[in-house]
């Protein structure tokens, strides 16, 4: 039910009703954070994803990483490293560190998608367009950066 509440959440969000996209979502979590409190439950991987996402287009970066960074941890660790919400976690982390721009985020991006592009191809991803876009605007942000 809750993770039924936050795919709806994300719907309305991507059809543009933000704010109550936004709440169903933030509604979502709290529910189930509430009933699972160990936190460990694939029920959780999707609100985490849409929390991060939509966090991210609303300029609330410090939200979209903490979402993205708890998805990822969690589907490696019920699903392993090499899992399809493992590498799409580290796709959407990387692109919510090329955001935050700093070097030490890009370099961290830069490793999670030399870990995810490979999975994506494997499976015949079909964003993986998407995924070899974000490695090329993360190399280019990083060749931009200052030399240390």
């Amino acid at each position: 039910r809750w993770r039924a509440r936050a795919d709806y959440g994300y719907a309305l969000f991507k059809a543009g009703n933000v704010e109550t996209g936004r709440a169903a979502v933030d509604a979502a979590l709290a529910g189930l954070t509430a009933e699972m409190p160990n936190g460990d439950s694939p029920e959780l991987l999707r609100p985490l994803r849409a929390l991060g996402e939509i966090a991210r287009e609303q300029g609330e970066l410090p939200i979209a990483l903490q979402a993205h960074r708890r998805w990822r941890e969690l589907a490696v660790k019920l699903y392993g490293s090499q899992s399809r919400d493992a590498y799409q976690s580290a796709h959407q982390l990387s692109i919510d560190l090329h955001t935050r721009g700093d070097r030490d985020s890009l370099l961290e991006a830069q490793t999670l998608m030399a870990e995810a592009l490979p999975l994506a191809r494997a499976e015949a991803d079909p964003n993986l367009h998407d995924y070899e876009q974000t490695q090329r605007i993360v190399l280019a942000a990083i060749a931009k950066q200052p030399a240390q």
